[in-house]
């Protein structure tokens, strides 16, 4: 009686603990989701102040998602322990692990990617700028 007294709240406790990852999971799916399509989006304005002010808001996104790794490795932490517990639906669990970490990663690729087109834009930005100053002292008549 009292074995299954604890295989039962044994069971209530790994339930309960795959209830928590399934929310953790999930909230942490949407964000990355969320902020995947926002790294996709180039709008780094048309003049080298906007693409200056992009520049620092890029920073101020990849500061944000660099901070929330830590959400992502709770996620990690909870499906192992329910593996290290033999967890009877340890497969779904594990897939939804991978799922997560498949969204980290490749929400990391965005950013790096975009943070050098970012770079590459600035560039071409200070290039106009002074092509711009040039043309403009050099075909200008003095009065």
């Amino acid at each position: 009686m009292a074995n299954a007294c604890l295989r039962c709240c044994r069971q209530e406790k790994l339930e309960q603990l795959a209830a928590r990852f399934d929310r953790k999971a999930g909230m942490r799916e949407v964000w990355l989701s969320e902020n995947q399509r926002l790294v996709a989006q180039d709008n780094f304005g048309f003049d080298l102040a906007a693409v200056e002010a992009a520049v620092k808001k890029h920073e101020a996104i990849e500061t944000d998602i660099n901070a929330y790794e830590e959400r992502v490795q709770a996620v990690v932490s909870v499906a192992q322990e329910l593996e290290t517990e033999k967890y009877n639906d340890i497969e779904r669990i594990t897939a939804r692990k991978d799922n997560v970490l498949r969204l980290w990663q490749y929400l990391l690729e965005l950013l790096k990617a975009r943070r050098m087109r970012l770079g590459h834009t600035h560039d071409l930005q200070k290039v106009f700028m002074v092509e711009c100053f040039v043309v403009c002292h050099v075909y200008i008549p003095f009065t």
